[in-house]
């Protein structure tokens, strides 16, 4: 199992920011498939329209970069429980 955790993290809806993400958690667990990790995460700021649309890109902020995912699946939203799909795209910052 692969574990991380953060304070920084973003929700995108193509071009536009929909959730400001404080702390979170990610977990990679092999029950889940290979390419299946779920973020449980604090929202900090949730834009009104746009946290209602999709579909939703992730981006976990991990210090020297940003760890994107393009497909996510909102499981909850209070608490914000996602499930993302696939490997990450490296952002270097």
């Amino acid at each position: 199992m692969f574990t991380a955790r953060g304070v920084r993290g973003e929700v995108w809806v193509h071009t536009s920011r929909a959730l400001v993400l404080g702390q979170w958690s990610l977990a990679r667990d092999p029950i889940l498939g290979v390419n299946r990790s779920t973020v449980r995460a604090d929202v900090a700021f949730a834009d009104p329209f746009w946290s209602t649309q999709g579909p939703w890109t992730v981006a976990l902020d991990f210090g020297r970069a940003w760890w994107i995912w393009s497909e996510t699946i909102c499981q909850s939203r209070d608490p914000l429980v996602l499930t993302i799909v696939g490997d990450p795209h490296v952002k270097e910052k």
